[in-house]
Order: structure tokens, then sequence, then C-alpha cells
């Protein structure tokens, strides 16, 4: 077991260090987001209005701040703090566990925050992919190729999906009963949906961390 901050890290052998720095790298872009907000005020950035339009800025803030620190989870046995658990079959209790089932049957699943729990569940796909952190060519644009990128791998990195699932962790709801996980989608959805949407708040953070400010295109769109 290892420890970050207040995350415990479970069962992850020698991933433990990366997805240490991943928190890291996550409680960084969650300061520079917050600062955004705050000196933005009730009118919010050009970025933020992107994804949370007329959200109230201290509903996404909430969120934020308590995966920032790690907040303790209330449970029907007490608080407890999160835990990150990856899908380890050389331990018994993890092999047994439907969650490792679940990894094993769901085509393409990476990661799944363990419902009523304190507990994201990090499957092997997760561990394999070696997309790390957003990057500027994950940005809605053109490449350098002349290829039209949408953004989609700006939510399938290790940072944006560990993110997610942090996001369904402290929201406590499952999300919307199908949850809008594209970036146009995301940028569609109405006040009342954003605010409980994991995907808004992983395209909002997301292209904070790319480099050479992502969402370009939606920004010129509004002039």
């Amino acid at each position: 077991m290892m420890a970050s901050g207040n995350y415990r890290i479970v069962y992850c052998g020698q991933h433990s260090h990366q997805i240490a720095q991943l928190l890291q790298s996550i409680w960084l872009t969650i300061q520079e987001a917050l600062e955004s907000i705050d000196s933005a005020g009730p009118a919010g950035t050009p970025l933020y209005n992107t994804f949370f339009r007329g959200v109230d800025p201290t509903t996404v803030k909430a969120v934020l701040e308590r995966i920032a620190i790690g907040a303790s989870i209330p449970t029907s046995d007490g608080a407890h703090n999160p835990t990150i658990v990856c899908d380890n079959p050389s331990v018994p209790s993890v092999l047994s566990s439907d969650v490792h089932a679940e990894c094993a049957t769901v085509r393409g699943l990476m990661a799944l925050w363990v419902k009523e729990s304190t507990t994201v569940f990090l499957c092997p796909k997760y561990l394999l992919t070696t997309r790390l952190e957003p990057a500027s060519q994950h940005c809605v644009g053109y490449l350098p190729s002349g290829r039209y990128s949408m953004g989609i791998m700006l939510g399938e990195t290790q940072w944006s999906v560990l993110f997610h699932e942090l996001v369904h962790l402290y929201l406590r709801v499952p999300s919307l009963e199908e949850e809008a996980r594209g970036i146009f989608a995301a940028v569609d959805l109405p006040p009342s949906q954003a605010a409980v949407n994991p995907s808004s708040y992983v395209f909002f953070l997301a292209s904070m961390l790319a480099p050479h400010l992502c969402l370009w295109f939606f920004w010129e769109s509004e002039d």
C-alpha cells in the first residue's frame, strides 16, 4: 500500500508511483482551475463557460476542492479516505471480485467507481495505456498532418480517466442516465446536467493541462 496525500493506492505494485504522480498533477491543475474560477467571479472564464455555462461556480469548486484534498467520504460505517485499487489478479480478494469480472468482460473499460464505496478500481487496460496526460495533439482542432482532431483523446489518458472516476467518487451519483462522454456532447449539456457529468469536469481541466490552449475552436465560435 502507498499513500499520496489522503489517497490510498492499493495492490498497484510498480504502477503505484505513476498513479501518485498523476494525483499530484491533478492536484496542481485543480489549483490552477480554482484560481481561474475565483479571479473570473460569477461571469466565469471562456473555458469554464464552454462546459459549465449557467452553473454556479461554487458548485464546481466544491467538487474540485474535495478531490484536491482527498476529503474523507461518509459511509454507513463511518468516514473513510478515498482508495485507488488496481486489478491485481494475484490478490485473491481482487480476483474473486465483481469489479475484476467487469474489467474482464466489458470491452474497453479502463476504470470504474465502485458505487456507494470510497474506491476507484483501475482495470488492466488503464494500466497498459501509454497515454499518460492530456497533450496539445489531443485538443480539438487541426493536427500538423491536416487531420481534424475531435478532442476525444483528452478524455482517454491515464490522467483523464483517473480524474473522471474521482469526480464520480465525490459527486456520489452514477451521473446522468446516459453520460455525455464526447466533448461536443458535454458542451451541449444544460447547466443542471453539466454539473453532474464527470466528463464535463475532465474536459474542463484537461484543456487547462494540455498546452497551447485547447478549445480555441469553441472560443472563436462564440465571437
